[in-house]
């Protein structure tokens, strides 16, 4: 969690204090603006869009005017306290003007002013995967009373001159502008103490940003497209952006948060802040007691297995697998099977074959599986290998 300086925006609606009027000398040509110096106004043909009018440039869908000082705008009249340095005026045509669905006379225009001022911001950041993230807590514009204080003679200030203006066009030296958020606000979001509270923004800095605003980006007539009612040249750029813009909230949130970023950015380079950088670690914990039973069952496994073909190699028996041939080449010898036939004649065959114990025995004409007598048991002959064999009935 972290404090920041920073610039902050806010759009109003004040369609409702759009005034209107007719064009002179233009009959059926009608006019909508707001009240205030430099006024903002839209004039077009009380027609569709696609009509125009002799001598008259129809096309006008948004105009929008500076005002630099609060008292000049409907809703940033703060003019005590404000910490407010900019305020565009705009006036836009309705959608269905501009697709050519209502005549300009039923489509009633809309009318927006849109502040930027100086705020101080507490954020949340957060590194997910490698990708730093940070969310927008709450923001304060809270100006010092007693800061922002002229310096001189005073009494050589021009009679329009007042004090808590952020910018005038004759002006004296003054200290810097504060801002800070509450204490009660600090605490009941608990921001931490080497978090700072107070900002403070040098005249210099404010007289600089506001001259940047005026002369490079709203240095001329800031209408929508780059024409107007009368054939009056103005150049397109941010007239065109605001005259697109279907959610000016949106657009001006955006411009606040370049302006900020180029503040932050600034301040970084001349008081960079440290931090602790943390990454992920892989570490491996062996369960043994869910590891050593399949451990065990497959090292036995192994063991029998090797213990079979070393079993097979010394008896010198070949590996039949799944032979049928084998089986029929090497199966049970003929005194054997005599028995078996003579059981199944005499309907004893289970009986019979649960008895018969038979060995895989070496012969004159290869292995054969031959029973065991009770003269076999005590040793198989000298020319012999022999595996038992329990025969089960088929």
């Amino acid at each position: 969690m972290f404090t920041l300086l920073g610039i902050c925006s806010a759009c109003v609606d004040v369609s409702s204090h759009i005034t209107k009027h007719e064009v002179p000398f233009f009959p059926g040509i009608t006019g909508y603006y707001l009240p205030h110096r430099d006024e903002p106004i839209v004039e077009n043909n009380d027609g569709f869009r696609n009509v125009t009018v002799e001598n008259f440039i129809a096309g006008t869908l948004s105009d929008a005017a500076v005002a630099l000082f609060p008292e000049e705008t409907i809703s940033f009249d703060n003019t005590v306290n404000s910490t407010t340095f900019m305020v565009l005026r705009i006036v836009q045509s309705q959608l269905d003007y501009i697709n050519n669905i209502s005549t300009w006379a039923t489509a009633h225009p809309k009318a927006t002013e849109c502040g930027l001022y100086f705020c101080t911001n507490l954020y949340s950041a957060s590194i997910v995967e490698g990708v730093l993230n940070e969310t927008l807590l709450a923001s304060w514009s809270n100006r010092d009373a007693n800061s922002y204080e002229a310096r001189g003679n005073l009494s050589l200030a021009p009679d329009d001159w007042q004090p808590h203006k952020l910018y005038s066009y004759q002006d004296f030296t003054r200290s810097d502008l504060q801002l800070f958020i509450p204490d009660d606000k600090a605490a009941a979001l608990q921001i931490p103490n080497d978090q700072p509270t107070q900002f403070n923004i040098s005249q210099i800095t404010i007289q600089a940003m506001i001259n940047l605003l005026i002369h490079t980006i709203c240095s001329s007539d800031l209408r929508f497209p780059a024409k107007n009612a009368y054939p009056i040249t103005s150049t397109v750029g941010i007239g065109d952006i605001i005259g697109n813009s279907s959610d000016l909230n949106a657009t001006f949130r955006a411009v606040a948060e370049s302006m900020t970023a180029y503040i932050r950015n600034q301040g970084y380079e001349s008081f960079p802040q440290y931090g602790v950088s943390q990454s992920w670690v892989l570490h491996y914990r062996i369960r043994w007691e869910f590891i050593l039973p399949p451990l065990i069952l497959t090292l036995a496994g192994c063991v029998f297995l090797v213990y079979t073909i070393w079993e097979t190699q010394s008896l010198g028996l070949t590996a039949w697998k799944e032979s049928t041939l084998a089986t029929l080449a090497h199966g049970l010898d003929i005194l054997t099977r005599t028995k078996l036939r003579e059981a199944y004649r005499d309907g004893t065959e289970d009986r019979s074959a649960r008895g018969i114990t038979v060995l895989v025995e070496k012969s004159l004409g290869g292995l054969e599986l031959c029973e065991v007598r009770p003269s076999d048991t005590s040793q198989p002959a000298p020319h012999t290998s022999s595996r038992s064999v329990h025969t089960e009935p088929v």
